[in-house]
C-alpha cells in the first residue's frame, strides 16, 4: 500500500512522467471512438504500473472497458486497480496480475473459446525486454477484433525499438 505517513515510496516510471503521453493517448481513442459510435469498444492493457492509461481510458467514455495486465511488483498497482475496480465496476475493469507471458496465453485461449471478448484496441507498455514484449505482440495477434488498433508504448533496454 501506499504510504500515508509522508514517507517516500518509489514509483516506477509511467505516463504521468511525461506531458505528451496524455494527450497522445487521449487522440489515438478519439480517433477509434469516431470510428465506432455505437459499438463497446475493449481496451487490452500490458503494464498497468499505477493505471494512469487504464483510468484515461475509462474516463474518456462510458462504452469503453479496460482488461489490464501487469506483472505485479509493487504494491501500489494493486491498490491503484482496487480503486479503479470499485469506482467503475468489474463490467468496465478487470486486472490479471501475473507474467504476461504466461497470463496472457490463457487470456487469448478464453477469447479463441467465446468466454472473452476480443479487443477492439491492444497497448502493450508492459516488459521491455525484447523477450517479453515479443511474446505480448505474439500473444495479442489473435485477440484483436478485425479492424482494432495494435500500440506498443516505449522501448526495450538496448533502446532500440520494438
Amino acid at each position: 500500500a501506499l504510504p500515508r505517513d509522508g514517507s517516500e515510496c518509489a514509483v516506477e516510471g509511467g505516463t504521468f512522467f511525461y506531458a505528451f503521453k496524455f494527450p497522445a493517448l487521449k487522440n489515438l481513442l478519439d480517433a477509434f471512438l469516431l470510428s465506432n459510435a455505437s459499438n463497446k469498444i475493449n481496451v487490452c492493457e500490458v503494464g498497468f504500473n499505477m493505471g494512469h492509461s487504464s483510468l484515461l481510458w475509462l474516463l474518456q467514455d462510458e462504452r469503453i472497458s479496460v482488461r489490464a495486465f501487469d506483472i505485479g511488483e509493487h504494491d501500489y498497482s494493486k491498490t491503484a486497480s482496487a480503486h479503479i475496480s470499485n469506482r467503475f465496476g468489474a463490467d468496465r475493469f478487470r486486472i490479471t496480475f501475473g507474467d504476461s507471458t504466461k497470463t496472457l496465453p490463457e487470456f487469448v485461449q478464453k477469447i479463441k473459446s467465446g468466454v472473452e471478448p476480443k479487443c477492439d484496441v491492444v497497448f502493450i507498455d508492459g516488459g521491455h525486454t525484447i523477450e517479453v514484449a515479443t511474446s505480448d505482440i505474439m500473444n495479442f495477434r489473435h485477440g484483436v477484433t478485425e479492424g482494432g488498433e495494435f500500440h506498443r508504448e516505449n522501448e526495450n533496454e538496448e533502446r532500440k525499438n520494438v
